[in-house]
């Protein structure tokens, strides 16, 4: 057995066998299934064998795979039949000994690589900053002492079941444009509109001194008036950070 050829194309790779017989005058009539084997040949990342079965007036090949590089020698993939021939040897006999070629080419997979599509961050919490700001398509004006505070109904009653019952409850509230809101500073209602806006806390200085906790205290005050859970305990951490002998 000897290798006679190897080539590599950019479509696959190729490889030709030459499986050497002798004797064959002694073989006819080995027995009816029984065959010979090469020895393995790699093509690309597969062996392959070929299988000669000698007969008393024919004989018969086929090119089977064996296994797959890199896999252990106890592993072997299931022997697949690619391909089979029946041939009269006496036309290809040479001093009673018969030579198979065999030419293989494995086609490579061509793999597309994917698309690098950088996704841009969300700015849904950017998106309705802005229109909280801009005061656009508002529908309801809040009364916090001398300040107003146009907001959106709609985005209230998403974030606040307090807030839901109060603006589209059963006492009429859907048509309330003005509410007035006893007991809370107008920087505590902002900073609580801003949360339910845009889920997270605005800036408000350093929260050092006795000031600081002040507001934060009042923050905590004013999400449990408004079911505001998540709000709630953020600023409860906040607390917990400050907490001293």
């Amino acid at each position: 057995m000897e290798a006679s050829a190897s080539l590599c194309t950019p479509s696959g790779v190729r490889s030709k066998l030459t499986f050497k017989i002798s004797g064959y005058s002694f073989q006819r009539g080995f027995g009816v299934g029984k065959y010979f084997s090469s020895a393995a040949f790699n093509v690309g990342v597969y062996f392959w064998r070929i299988k000669y079965y000698p007969n008393e007036d024919y004989v018969s090949l086929s090119v089977e795979l064996a296994t797959r590089r890199g896999h252990p020698s106890s592993v072997l993939l299931s022997f697949a039949n690619l391909c089979g021939y029946f041939l009269q040897p006496s036309a290809y006999l040479q001093d009673d000994n018969l030579a198979i070629e065999c030419d293989i080419t494995v086609l490579a997979a061509i793999t597309v690589p994917p698309f690098d599509i950088q996704v841009p961050p969300s700015n849904l919490s950017d998106n309705l900053r802005e229109l909280l700001k801009a005061g656009e398509g508002t529908d309801v004006t809040f009364k916090v002492r001398r300040e107003s505070f146009p907001a959106h109904k709609i985005v209230l009653a998403m974030r606040s079941p307090i807030f839901k019952a109060d603006l589209f409850g059963s006492m009429g509230g859907g048509t309330r444009r003005t509410i007035t809101i006893e007991d809370m500073q107008p920087a505590i209602f902002s900073a609580l509109l801003h949360f339910i806006y845009t889920d997270s806390l605005p800036s408000m200085g350093t929260s050092d001194g006795d000031d600081g906790e002040d507001m934060v205290k009042y923050l905590v005050v004013a999400t449990n008036r408004y079911a505001m859970k998540r709000m709630k305990v953020i600023r409860e951490s906040i607390l917990c950070k400050n907490l001293n002998v």
